[in-house]
């Protein structure tokens, strides 16, 4: 397969794995995302099928971008080795904005966050879990996403 169609590949998967629900937020799912985002702060999160399974189960009120990859040297993806760091530049990045947030949030609830107080919300980033999934890791997770997007 040429690298072309295999990042095609790869982005259509994450791009399929980029959801939220619209119902209200619940404490558990804001629980889940701050464990998952403090786990994770300086790369992807390293997902396996039952941490897959719990960061996309519903409700939730945060997203979840997985990379999809195969870098294990028998399954020969050198874009899978290759665009790794990148995504996890992009998380170290994400991520610190984020626990900043979280951090200044919970000032908020303390009254120290001198700031104005309008609470408009301005300037926050998404709720946004970036995990990796390997596929030596998560196999049939693998095969029901991809019989997903082909049902598409």
């Amino acid at each position: 397969m040429k690298p072309i169609h295999i990042l095609t590949s790869l982005l259509a998967t994450l791009t399929t794995s980029l959801a939220a629900t619209s119902s209200p937020s619940s404490s558990s799912s804001t629980d889940r995302y701050t464990h998952y985002l403090s786990q994770s702060p300086k790369s992807s999160l390293e997902l396996d099928e039952t941490t897959y399974s719990d960061i996309t189960a519903k409700p939730r009120d945060y997203f979840v971008a997985t990379l999809f990859t195969a870098r294990d040297l028998r399954y020969g993806c050198t874009v899978c080795t290759a665009v790794q760091p990148e995504y996890d530049l992009l998380a170290r990045s994400f991520n610190k904005v984020a626990l900043a947030q979280i951090k200044q949030g919970a000032k908020k609830k303390d009254g120290q966050d001198g700031q104005d107080g309008d609470g408009d919300g301005e300037g926050e980033v998404p709720k946004v879990i970036f995990g990796s999934l390997d596929f030596g890791n998560g196999r049939p997770v693998f095969q029901k996403v991809r019989g997903k997007i082909s049902s598409s």
